[in-house]
């Protein structure tokens, strides 16, 4: 038996899903969009998307970053990455910390970086912990210089060195220090 010629077809045009890395396939009469997760994008979201991190920001894995260009306490450089949707950056991977050790050889000129860990997160029980993740350091990644930390009870707050090829080390809080901003790509929703 034929069909009349005007009479629509059900046809799931999703089946299969042809949506890439976590796409959301969206089946309509004609047919079919994807709705890209967050970091993708493109017909089939196949094509990484670096471009959704703010101009003036480098993209790593899920991440973003800002490196700054001025110096400021350890509190108020946390306070400049909250006001911009960030976190001081929590370095939680090898890859991670090579990455941001390149970027630190090759294009900026400070001697120190402020990172986003201390040790009075919780209590004065000098606890080395990220604030971003409210993780405790030593249980995950580190990369600590081997004489470091130096001053348990007086430094508090988490910086890398340039002559310690870049390595960890904790300092006093009030120094002014250049200043790495970290915020994931899911976070940029809030941001606009």
């Amino acid at each position: 038996m034929s069909r009349p010629c005007n009479e629509a077809y059900n046809i799931n045009k999703c089946d299969g899903n042809p949506c890439k890395n976590g796409g959301t396939c969206n089946n309509n009469k004609v047919a079919f969009t994807c709705s890209c997760a967050v970091g993708w994008t493109g017909t089939f979201c196949e094509v990484e998307s670096a471009a959704r991190c703010p101009i003036g920001w480098d993209h790593h894995g899920n991440s973003c970053y800002l490196f700054s260009k001025d110096t400021q306490s350890w509190n108020n450089s946390s306070d400049s990455c909250a006001s911009v949707g960030a976190s001081l950056v929590a370095i939680e991977s090898q890859t991670e910390q090579t990455f941001i050790q390149n970027r630190l050889r090759h294009e900026f000129a400070s001697f120190m970086w402020w990172l986003g860990g201390n040790d009075q997160f919780v209590s004065t029980d000098q606890t080395w912990y990220w604030v971003q993740t409210e993780q405790k350091i030593n249980s995950g990644y580190t990369d600590w210089h081997r004489k470091e930390p130096d001053n348990p009870g007086q430094q508090h707050c988490l910086a890398m060195r340039k002559d310690f090829n870049y390595q960890w080390c904790d300092d006093y809080c009030p120094e002014l220090h250049a200043y790495i901003c970290e915020m994931t790509l899911g976070d940029l929703d809030f941001i606009g």
